[in-house]
């Protein structure tokens, strides 16, 4: 079969507004839906909400750069994994909100399952050069020696 270069140009350009119609309002639903106020509604977690409102990352910071609940807290090394893990944390979290008791959540004993709900590469997309940074605290540095030391082994 023979398709002309009319109608695969024509096939090519509906794709693409078709292809814009279904990518848009998903970018704007996921944006829409990662800021602070909104995850904290379904999210249990008021010792976390107290503890970011007076950390450096609630914008409090010289630079007064604010990171939102996704920039750590969903993985970024895929677009398809950042939305089914948004997707999961949603589910679950709203499940917990309307069905559990959320007053029942050890978050001191979940504090050892953090590496399920904390991204590596969440931190280094905002801390591009934070390992190698001289301009961090004593502690910081001290930290990030002992994570670069720990990188790419199974610690």
């Amino acid at each position: 079969m023979k398709i002309s270069k009319k109608l695969l140009a024509l096939i090519i350009f509906i794709s693409g507004i078709v292809g814009f119609l279904v990518v848009l309002p998903v970018h704007y639903a996921l944006d829409e839906t990662s800021g602070d106020k909104f995850c904290i509604v379904c999210h249990e977690m008021d010792p976390m909400v107290i503890a970011y409102n007076d950390d450096i990352h609630s914008g409090k910071g010289k630079t007064g750069i604010k990171a939102r609940c996704v920039d750590c807290h969903i993985p970024h090394d895929n677009i398809a994994k950042y939305a089914l893990t948004k997707a999961k944390n949603g589910i679950l979290e709203g499940w917990v909100h309307f069905f559990g008791d959320p007053n029942a959540i050890d978050w001191h004993k979940n504090l050892k399952n953090r590496e399920h709900f904390v991204f590596d590469n969440g931190c280094t997309s905002c801390h591009t050069n934070v390992i190698d940074s001289n301009n961090t605290s004593a502690q910081a540095q001290k930290m990030h020696a002992h994570y670069k030391k720990l990188l790419g082994s199974d610690k």
